[in-house]
This record gives C-alpha cells, sequence and structure tokens, in this order.
C-alpha cells in the first residue's frame, strides 16, 4: 500500500527573509527558523494572489536558512522576493489532498484485505452475544 508523505503541522507564525532571492534560490535565509517544524515541509512566501508556496527539505541553525528548497509548488510560481517579505509555515490545499488520498488509500486497502464492501463497524455486546458486524455481515460469534 503507498502513502503519500504527510508533514507535521505547526501554528502558522510570520517571519521574514532576511535577504533578497531570486526565482532559483534553494537556500532561502530568515528572521526566526523555530517558526518552522521538522523537514520536509512547507512554507509560503508572500500573501494573497502572488504568494509563492515553497517545500524545504532542511534546515541551517548556522544561517538561519530553509535549505534544499524546492520552489513554485501547490500552483504557484517561483519569483523574486525582497528582504523583509512575510515567510510562514502553511496548511496548503496540496497538504490537504495529500490527507485526503491517503485516506482513500487506507480505506481501499482496509476493504482488499478483509474482502469487504466498506469498513464501517459496530461492536455488539449482550449478555451471551458479542460479535462484530460489517454492513450487516455477521464476521462471529463467541
Amino acid at each position: 500500500m503507498d502513502l503519500q508523505n504527510m508533514y507535521p503541522a505547526a501554528p502558522s507564525l510570520n517571519t521574514a527573509l532576511l535577504a533578497d532571492i531570486d526565482a532559483s534560490a534553494e537556500e532561502i535565509a530568515v528572521t526566526d527558523l523555530n517558526f518552522f517544524p521538522s523537514t520536509p515541509n512547507y512554507a509560503t512566501i508572500g500573501m494573497g494572489n502572488e504568494a509563492e508556496v515553497i517545500i524545504y527539505n532542511g534546515k541551517d541553525e548556522n544561517t538561519s536558512s530553509l535549505t534544499g528548497c524546492i520552489r513554485g509548488q501547490s500552483g504557484t510560481l517561483a519569483a523574486v522576493w525582497q528582504a523583509g517579505e512575510i515567510i510562514y509555515h502553511s496548511f496548503t490545499s496540496n497538504l490537504m489532498n495529500i490527507i485526503q488520498q491517503n485516506i482513500i488509500n487506507l480505506n481501499q486497502y482496509t476493504e482488499s484485505k478483509f474482502n469487504l464492501l466498506n469498513t464501517d463497524s459496530l461492536l455488539i455486546n449482550g449478555p451471551e452475544m458479542r460479535r462484530m458486524v460489517f454492513r450487516g455481515k455477521n464476521l462471529g460469534s463467541s
């Protein structure tokens, strides 16, 4: 079963770029590296329709930089940015799509593994009866 990588969450706190960057920069210095969760993960530079989403694959404490950056993600374009522009960790539509796809993949795996129509289950307990029911299928009693 193939699952896509999911990324750690963190509050979306703003920090700023320490230096100008061009559209091909793979290392991005920021004023506070602590605002970004462990790697790999997503960050957004700027706001609104002009914002750019990046994936960063490392953090360099010595230079206060996000490293191994893959620019222009989630339908955004890699751009030139000036020092002082805001940058922040963000929950993107791409992250939501990954979560949804993983749920679908897990559901399909479970259905095929147990040969069931779906995985909705109900545990019924009684004085002399205990059985697991999957969508009307009695899988046994004790």
